[in-house]
């Protein structure tokens, strides 16, 4: 294993995550979940982050209109 590989296997290692989606329509939300181990103003912990962006279909195209990062 090169050193490149071994620093990729070691940050996957410190993810687990879980995506789902809804679709309604011209509305989409994507929400994910992850528990990674960071450190954030000095303190080192596993830190529960939810990611979520709406989407919204306009002219057949898929906009961005909102996306929030909060802990769960």
């Amino acid at each position: 294993m090169t050193e490149d590989e071994q620093d990729r296997a070691e940050i996957l290692e410190n993810y687990r995550a879980q995506l789902e989606a809804m679709v309604d329509g011209d509305t989409a939300r994507p929400v994910g979940r992850i528990i990674t181990d960071a450190t954030v103003y000095g303190a080192r912990a596993k830190w529960p982050l939810q990611l979520s962006m709406d989407f919204i279909r306009v002219d057949g195209e898929w906009l961005a209109s909102r996306s929030e990062a909060t802990t769960w």
